[in-house]
């Protein structure tokens, strides 16, 4: 019975484990990229409404971008996160928790079937600006 016991929590570990081993294809490699795109809003769009600035964004004034690669999964869940370029450390972790929730993507498709995407996301921050003596901030976000 502990044979049976040791041999299922073995098969079940290969299971959860198999994914993993999969190979994953570059941008370059699928015949179609992976999509996000729900009814209501496209990637953009989400993040806009989605994505909160850490709370000493203001005080640092950061500005530069950040490129953060990730993995559509075949079911369209993003795993395996990156930072390749960090804007700031805070901000970075800020936008992988947003990625992180997001609703599923529509897979990379190669040879006619979901597969396994590498998928980079530049996203620009800009400095605070200080228009006039007033010293209005006004913090610039653009999605690339």
């Amino acid at each position: 019975m502990e044979e049976m016991k040791l041999l299922m929590l073995f098969l079940l570990m290969c299971l959860t484990s198999c994914r993993s081993h999969e190979m994953i294809y570059g941008e370059d490699e699928v015949d179609q990229l992976p999509v996000f795109q729900t009814r209501e809003k496209d990637f953009s769009s989400y993040i806009s409404k989605n994505f909160q600035l850490p709370e000493d964004y203001g005080e640092n004034g950061i500005y530069g971008h950040v490129v953060i690669h990730f993995v559509v999964e075949k079911n369209g869940d993003l795993s395996h996160f990156k930072v390749l370029k960090s804007a700031y450390p805070n901000f970075d972790r800020q936008f992988i928790r947003m990625l992180k929730k997001m609703p599923k993507w529509n897979p990379g498709i190669k040879d006619g079937r979901a597969v396994r995407t590498r998928y980079a996301v530049v996203y620009f921050v800009g400095r605070t600006i200080n228009v006039d003596a007033n010293i209005r901030k006004r913090p610039i976000n653009r999605l690339q």
